[in-house]
């Protein structure tokens, strides 16, 4: 686990999203509850080489939500895609994103083996190091 992704949970709990550790979880997807918004850190793009320092990171951020109401599903992912994307210039959990940008729009994933709608959308970071 990354700190972008536990910085991006704390963020979205402060929008009233749900809270962290009970409806938000980072890097980890629980069986239960049913509705859940999960966030996950993947490869993204190398860091920013200047000089021989390391400059700014990019990590790549997942968000996952898993509903019982495709509905309220598609509802929550929207609101996810519509405070992230193209937001950026925040600290959040001592983490300064310069900016987020979504890969696409969000994705419907189906059903689980429970029948509860999924949906994911990838984000594009900006970190400042």
């Amino acid at each position: 686990m990354t700190v972008a992704e536990v910085a991006i949970a704390a963020h979205l709990a402060a929008w009233g999203l749900g809270t962290v550790g009970t409806s938000i979880f980072s890097n980890y997807k629980p069986a239960t509850p049913d509705n859940v918004l999960c966030v996950f850190g993947y490869a993204g793009s190398p860091p920013d080489r200047t000089h021989d320092t390391s400059g700014n990171a990019h990590p790549g951020i997942q968000v996952w939500i898993r509903d019982t109401s495709a509905a309220t599903g598609r509802t929550r992912i929207e609101s996810v895609f519509n405070l992230l994307d193209g937001s950026g210039n925040f600290t959040v959990s001592g983490v300064y994103f310069l900016e987020l940008n979504a890969v696409q729009s969000p994705i419907p994933m189906g059903r689980d083996e429970n029948g509860r709608t999924e949906y994911s959308l990838n984000f594009q970071t900006t970190v400042r190091r």
